[in-house]
């Protein structure tokens, strides 16, 4: 979508991406240049999996999910 177009219907647009969790890219100008309207709830979830990466959580949860073990929790445990 161009930025013109966006202006023209900014509140309906917003909303759209709001409620359906969709990305719309902005261009203005020339290719290559715009933003991306994203809804906060996404770009908070997206900025947490950045962190969660950065620090390596990410990686070690992945793993441990990878080569779970029946064993590896205990309702009890966790009491």
């Amino acid at each position: 979508m161009n930025l013109t177009s966006f202006r023209k219907d900014i509140y309906n647009v917003t909303k759209s991406v709001i409620e359906n969790h969709e990305e719309l890219e902005i261009s203005v100008g020339n290719e290559g240049d715009g933003v991306v309207l994203m809804s906060l709830a996404d770009y908070r979830a997206l900025k947490e999996l950045q962190y969660l990466e950065n620090t390596g959580v990410l990686s070690t949860v992945l793993d441990r999910m990878e080569n779970e073990t029946k064993d590896d929790f205990s309702l009890e445990d966790a009491l």
